[in-house]
């Protein structure tokens, strides 16, 4: 195996803190942080030989950096503090340790509000458009292939610009 994509995901979209439940905070936990913990570590595990150019790529979320969706982000932001404290460790025996964080797209978890086919892919971004799986997909090719050797322990914003602060008006 030369690299993992840990790419489990859900958000019950509960927005404020008074609408999320316990059963959904352990579902979204459990498939956001637990899950990819554990896949994680059985990938570790089994690549510790030092066989070089390993690759554990997590799909994290803008919103990870972001005051918006718990217990979503709460998780989103693990997956970033892991990315960082596994490369650190992982790095030089052959394992490097990144994520993607995507902005808005259309899936399945995000088909509700965003839907491709009926042009609904504007968003209020500097790019001014939702992006295609695809798109992110191609990110992922690149942090999986050796023109990408010297990042490590980063997690790569892919939303077009959503996340930037415009702070000069």
């Amino acid at each position: 195996i030369d690299c993992l994509v840990c790419n489990a995901g859900i958000s019950l979209h509960e927005c404020v803190i008074e609408n999320v439940t316990i059963e959904g905070y352990d579902a979204q936990m459990n498939i956001l942080m637990r899950a990819n913990f554990f896949l994680a570590q059985a990938f570790i595990k089994l690549c510790n030989d030092n066989h070089s150019n390993r690759d554990l790529l997590f799909i994290s979320s803008m919103i990870g950096n972001a005051p918006s969706e718990i217990p979503y982000g709460i998780a989103k932001a693990g997956i970033s503090s892991m990315v960082a404290k596994l490369n650190r460790e992982h790095y030089a025996k052959g394992i490097r340790v990144n994520a993607i964080a995507p902005g808005m797209s259309p899936t399945e978890l995000t088909k509700s509000y965003i839907d491709a086919d009926n042009g609904n892919m504007y968003c209020n971004a500097p790019c001014g458009r939702y992006f295609y799986p695809s798109e992110i997909a191609e990110v992922a090719t690149w942090l999986l292939c050796d023109a990408s050797r010297i990042i490590g322990g980063e997690v790569i914003t892919c939303d077009g610009g959503c996340s930037t602060k415009n702070i000069w008006h």
